[in-house]
């Protein structure tokens, strides 16, 4: 069950609506909208870039009627993920994705070239919600409406003028949204941290989202600290400490001595091999505790 609210009040009346949703298989979305909706108007954002053979994986644009359309119905349902976001606009579906397409490809502050998943309500937030190049990032755009997971609530962003300047090709991340896209990985990091204890643990299923979250996200930041960075050992760097379920890390010598070994083994070894031991001594604990 989602943990956002309603959405706010929007300008249904004023602006045409479109939501922007992600995907990674376009057509079997494609014939679910068109069962939703058969006259859906829908544009393949990779249309027409390097990303065009990409096109089964493509972020579709979508028209939306108002607040009643069976495709925002279908979104709603899923919108905590944050595989998607509403947008409003004066103009039409073919001016919005020539603009959003000038923002797949980006350079760093450092001269880096990356590409954007725009369509992630997270990425999409860390590139609009800047003070700097607003009017020139929304161009055609009103307005946006970016789930926020976890703070349970929809965000809106508006431009603080409107665009009088093209953007640059191609567009200059500014050192903020650098840094804001180097959190909102963090973040996704984290939140697969958590989805992952949620299923695996009881004791941290049982704990509120809102109360459990900053844990997780210090835990996460610490495992990046210790040079753990893949989503496994990420994960394997949890365990341990949902294993040892509040026992003191200092008190498992072992472990910590493979968490702080830079020798011959490789992070995923020794993290990997920490939580083997943490699992060892967590069951170990479980047959010995008295069941209640």
């Amino acid at each position: 069950m989602s943990r956002l609210p309603d959405l706010p009040l929007l300008p249904w009346a004023q602006s045409q609506a479109f939501l922007l949703l992600g995907t990674e298989d376009a057509v079997t979305l494609r014939c679910r909208l068109w069962d939703l909706k058969p006259q859906v108007q829908i544009t393949a954002l990779y249309w027409g870039t390097r990303f065009a053979s990409l096109r089964d994986i493509s972020p579709l644009l979508i028209a939306i009627d108002g607040p009643d359309d069976p495709v925002l119905e279908h979104y709603l349902a899923s919108a905590e993920q944050e595989q998607g976001w509403l947008l409003f606009s004066q103009t039409s579906a073919i001016k919005i994705a020539s603009h959003l397409r000038q923002l797949l490809f980006v350079r760093t502050c450092a001269g880096l070239e990356v590409s954007l998943r725009l369509s992630d309500a997270a990425v999409a937030r860390a590139i609009f919600s800047g003070q700097e190049n607003t009017e020139m990032l929304f161009g055609p755009i009103d307005s946006l409406v970016l789930p926020d997971r976890v703070a349970s609530t929809w965000v809106k962003l508006t431009p603080s003028a409107k665009a009088q300047r093209p953007m640059p090709q191609p567009y200059v991340l500014t050192a903020n949204q650098d840094l804001a896209l180097d959190e909102v990985a963090v973040r996704k990091a984290a939140l697969r941290v958590d989805e992952h204890l949620d299923r695996h643990f009881p004791k941290h299923a049982a704990i509120r989202f809102e109360q459990r979250w900053p844990g997780v996200l210090a835990r996460v930041k610490e495992a990046y600290a210790r040079r753990f960075t893949t989503q496994r050992e990420l994960t394997s760097f949890a365990n341990i400490f949902a294993w040892l379920d509040g026992s003191p890390l200092e008190q498992h010598r072992e472990i910590v001595a493979l968490l702080h070994n830079s020798s011959y083994l490789l992070p995923y070894e020794r993290v990997t091999g920490a939580a083997d031991l943490a699992e060892q001594w967590g069951s170990a604990r479980d047959l010995t505790e008295p069941q209640p």
